[in-house]
Formats: structure tokens, C-alpha cells, sequence
């Protein structure tokens, strides 16, 4: 066996996921499955550069001195665990806050949708912990934020045969009721004046859920507060498909009046990148490499499609859409 790696802990989060045993790289321990032998030639820095580059660590960011004056509370609502740092990170990091939760709702899913289901076999409860402990890195150690979990479970594991729909979901109506009032204590009982949620992208049903009860809690803040906000977020990959967004966008503003509003990120492209990259259950394919070029051309292309181009703007941006009215 050789000499075991070692990592700096101050500089570096090593996922939980991985373990070091001489130079392997073992990924969930208890499954005994082989991922990488490091080259022994390559000296420290190689084969820092290559844990990064696979995602085995992530290098740990400067924390934001947050002042108790000034600032915004947010609530951010993700369906799923990996949904915050794939949509809606940006929009954190460009604002100066006091405070901010992400509140997942939907975090046990079924087996079969492990990515790495091909390689071993891995049991439900695993499957969410293993989620739960991502997100818990990501949003709690990496951007020094609050997370908490409902550990609802998925469409499919409510009975959906398919997690798509293209109406609303008539039988979900007390699951809409009971998270619109679970918004709206933890609104009312933290003083939020922001409410960030999905909009819904391509129908996926958990993420219309997490947008009807989003809307019912604003319906009932607002008659209380006429300065609080609700924002939505573009969901990532579902956003790819340009046609799914503008559909989506044309049924909302049939009884939504909405205004855009971009948020540079090109000051966080890493930042974004690394967050993403700590859901290694749901990447397994990818590197860090790629996951930037995918990325950031994602950031650049709502740059393509929004703005008329000089030389003193961002080519990277992210875009929100801020509730003006209910019509």
C-alpha cells in the first residue's frame, strides 16, 4: 500500500463521499467501488489539480462578513437537492444580505435514479442521506448559508408514473397548501423580504408545486407587506430548451406580470461551478472542466439573447423575473 495523500483541510473540502487509501481514490467506501489510482510521478500540485479537476475536493471560498444592519433576508426554495446551486447561486452571491436559508422540499427519491446505479446497488435511505450530506456542504460549509431539508419525497414517489406534466397537478393541491404554509411561517417568523423560487421550467411536477405554494405564500405576505418580493429562477437543465421557457413564460403572463432582471455573474463563475460540482450523486460523468464550459455558456447565452452588446458589459449573466402583479 503506499503513503497515504494527504490533503490541507484548511484550503480544501473533501467530499464525503471519498476516501484516500495509499494513492486510490475510493468513492462510497461502503461499496467498495474503484474510481481513480493516482500516477505516482505526478508531484503535490498535480495531483491537487487533478482532485479538483474530478471533483474528489473542492476548494473552500473567502466568507462575506455580513453586518446585522442593512442587507436582505432571503428565502430560497429548491425542489431538489443541487436545484440552489445550479439556478439560483448567482443571485445570492451578487446581493448584500444579512441573511438567507435554502429550504429543499423534495429529497427522497427512488434507487433506480442513482447515477451510478450501473456500477453497485445502493438502497433508498443511502440514496437521500447521501443528497441531504451534498447540500449540507454546499450550501452550509461552501457558502456559509442556512439549509434545511423537508425530506418530501419525489413526484414518482408519490404515485406520478412520469416526474413531467403538462397541466397542473389537480391532486397535489393539499401538498401545495400545506408548503404555502410552511413558506409563509418561516417568512413571517424570520422577517424574509425576498422569496426566491423555481419557475417552473419544462413542468417538471415537483418544481410546479414549489411555484403554486411559492405564489399562495406571496398572496398571503403581501396583503401584509407591500415591499416584499417574489422572484423567480430559470431551472437549469430544463432552461436549455428555449422553447420550454418561452412556453412557460407565455402561460405565466396570462395571470402574471413579470419583469426581468439580470444578475452578473462573471465574478462567480468558479464559485458556481465548484457549489455544482460538491452533487457528485448527480454528476457523475462530468469533470470540472466541462461542468465551467457548460456553464458558462449557458451565462452567456442570456447575455445573447437579452442585450445589445458594448464593451463595458458582462458576457455573463444570469436571468431572474420579479413578481410585479397577480392580474
Amino acid at each position: 500500500m503506499g503513503k497515504m495523500f494527504t490533503i490541507d483541510r484548511k484550503k480544501y473540502l473533501i467530499l464525503p463521499h471519498f476516501k484516500f487509501i495509499g494513492n486510490k481514490i475510493i468513492f462510497l467506501d461502503k461499496y467498495k467501488y474503484f474510481v481513480a489510482n493516482k500516477n505516482s510521478t505526478l508531484n503535490y500540485a498535480g495531483k491537487i489539480d487533478f482532485l479538483l479537476n474530478e471533483g474528489v475536493i473542492i476548494r473552500k471560498r473567502a466568507k462575506k462578513k455580513i453586518g446585522k444592519r442593512g442587507g436582505h433576508k432571503i428565502l430560497v426554495i429548491e425542489p431538489h437537492p443541487d436545484d440552489f446551486a445550479l439556478s439560483a447561486s448567482g443571485f445570492v452571491l451578487n446581493k448584500k444580505y444579512r441573511d438567507v436559508k435554502v429550504l429543499n422540499i423534495f429529497s427522497k427519491t427512488l434507487a433506480v435514479n442513482f447515477p451510478w446505479g450501473n456500477k453497485f446497488l445502493i438502497d433508498e435511505d443511502d440514496f437521500e442521506t447521501m443528497r441531504i450530506r451534498e447540500s449540507e456542504i454546499a450550501i452550509k460549509q461552501y457558502f456559509g448559508l442556512n439549509f434545511e431539508s423537508l425530506r418530501l419525497p419525489l413526484a414518482q414517489k408519490r404515485g406520478h408514473r412520469n416526474n413531467f406534466c403538462t397541466q397542473k397537478i389537480k391532486s397535489e393541491g393539499a401538498l401545495v397548501k400545506v408548503l404555502s404554509q410552511k413558506f409563509t411561517s418561516e417568512i413571517k417568523g424570520h422577517n424574509y423580504d425576498i422569496l426566491l423560487c423555481p419557475l417552473g421550467v419544462q413542468n417538471h411536477i415537483d418544481h410546479i408545486v414549489a411555484f403554486e405554494a411559492c405564489i399562495l405564500a406571496y398572496k398571503k405576505i403581501s396583503k401584509q407587506n407591500n415591499k416584499f418580493k417574489l422572484i423567480f429562477y430559470e431551472e437549469y437543465p430544463y432552461a436549455r430548451n428555449k422553447k420550454s421557457l418561452f412556453e412557460r413564460l407565455k402561460y405565466l403572463n396570462t395571470f402574471l406580470k413579470l419583469e426581468k432582471t439580470f444578475v452578473d455573474v462573471s465574478n462567480h463563475l468558479q464559485t458556481i461551478n465548484n457549489a455544482i460540482m460538491i452533487y457528485r450523486t448527480q454528476f457523475d460523468d462530468i469533470n470540472s472542466e466541462q461542468m465551467l464550459n457548460l456553464i458558462e455558456k449557458d451565462f452567456q447565452a442570456v447575455f445573447s439573447e437579452e442585450i445589445t452588446p458594448n464593451k463595458n458589459e458582462s458576457r455573463l449573466l444570469q436571468r431572474y423575473y420579479k413578481l410585479e402583479k397577480i392580474l
